[in-house]
């Protein structure tokens, strides 16, 4: 005799199963916000497209100043999108924004970063990331373009950055990390979203051209020296593999993808 109650029970397990195998199979959603900073961005826009051909389904929303700095049209035609969202029409993406998966700025200006972390909305962008804190969104985001730190902004004439001024724009990227953002380099962008570990082959040393001419090894960085970057990636504690002990700044961000290699490693990371 068949029992009902099991065949029916079978059947529930059997639609489950399959809600799961259909879900798990979906393509992940992203708000893609650009801002106006041009440091950092060829490695954004490389890391979204990437994305892109994952099968992550993007919408793209702008800021006014990244009209006048970024080619809207090469963001449009790299991540194959019909439409890029401004100032104009942001509103409309109130609905995506509720299902997205993830909120990503792969280039972030010291202005945003001043505006969101001080809690300001003044604009429908603005309003649109704001709400999505709000609603608990999580968000990653690329900070080369506001960190006072960054390399490329002291090679512009832009490193002589008073101490007081410094702390101010590194204490708003501190305060991005206390919303639940993850901060990254927009080289590491691509690696943080997908949640896959940062290839070591892509190590600067392993990524310099070869010489014409065998050329010296590089010195490995000597044991107590402070690692002075004020973000902390792993790309920094592949060089210090069998220290013990490293050093950071008293202010450092240290990223996910960092944390994970020095446990890896066995490191101790300490704030100097």
């Amino acid at each position: 005799m068949v029992n009902n109650k099991e065949v029916f029970d079978l059947l529930v397990q059997r639609i489950i199963d399959e809600v799961i195998k259909r879900l798990n199979n979906q393509p992940k959603t992203a708000l893609v916000c650009f801002t106006g900073a041009a440091i950092g961005y060829t490695n954004g826009l490389k890391a979204m497209e990437k994305l892109r051909k994952d099968g992550w389904q993007l919408k793209v929303l702008v800021t006014d100043s990244s009209k006048q700095v970024l080619d809207l049209e090469k963001i449009k035609k790299t991540l194959d999108v019909d439409q890029v969202y401004t100032n104009d029409n942001a509103a409309e993406l109130k609905e995506f924004v509720k299902t997205a998966d993830e909120i990503i700025l792969p280039t972030l200006t010291i202005n945003t970063a001043a505006k969101i972390a001080h809690g300001i909305a003044d604009t429908p962008v603005l309003t649109t990331i704001s709400q999505a804190i709000m609603s608990g969104k999580h968000f990653i985001s690329a900070i080369d373009g506001a960190d006072p730190d960054d390399e490329v902004r002291a090679k512009l004439g832009m490193g002589k950055v008073p101490a007081g001024y410094r702390k101010v724009l590194r204490d708003n990227l501190a305060t991005l990390g206390t919303f639940g953002w993850t901060l990254c380099a927009a080289a590491d962008l691509y690696e943080v979203c997908a949640e896959k570990p940062v290839s070591e082959s892509e190590s600067p040393a392993a990524a310099a051209p070869k010489a014409a001419a065998p050329a010296a090894p590089a010195a490995a960085p000597a044991e107590g020296d402070v690692i002075v970057s004020h973000i902390v990636s792993r790309k920094d504690l592949m060089p210090r593999k069998g220290q013990k002990v490293v050093k950071v700044r008293k202010d450092a961000i240290i990223t996910a993808f960092a944390a994970e290699a020095a446990e890896e490693y066995g490191m101790k990371l300490v704030r100097e």
